[in-house]
């Protein structure tokens, strides 16, 4: 915030303070195709490479709870690449290979395409 101030910034968190359950499940409605990268070694290494959608939700929530996972990646346990969404022009076809790094198992992209809708 001082750093916004000394910059004479106006700092903007519109998602601060949201429910983060709630703001997952607008942008699988939104049609975001949400796809997991990066996941710590307690999550089921069956995420990896997956894209979150309404019908697989429900258990990667149930999965984080049991890995003492924040289902919202909050602390950096995983993380995401928006592959597909209503403001892109089409989506990204990704061709990876799993790499494990100590506690995390990640993709390695080694070829990205974009298919025009």
């Amino acid at each position: 915030m001082n750093v916004c101030e000394n910059l004479e910034l106006e700092l903007v968190m519109p998602l601060w303070h949201k429910d983060p359950l709630s703001l997952i499940e607008q942008m699988i409605d939104s049609d975001f195709k949400i796809m997991i990268t990066r996941i710590p070694n307690d999550l089921d290494e069956i995420w990896l490479g997956r894209v979150l959608d309404k019908d697989n939700l429900a258990e990667f929530l149930t999965g984080c709870e049991r890995g003492s996972v924040d289902p919202v990646g909050g602390r950096r346990e995983y993380e995401t690449l928006v592959i597909e969404g209503p403001n892109m022009v089409g989506r990204v076809d990704i061709e990876f290979e799993k790499r494990w790094h100590g506690d995390s198992v990640e993709l390695e992209i080694i070829d990205a395409r974009l298919l025009k809708a």
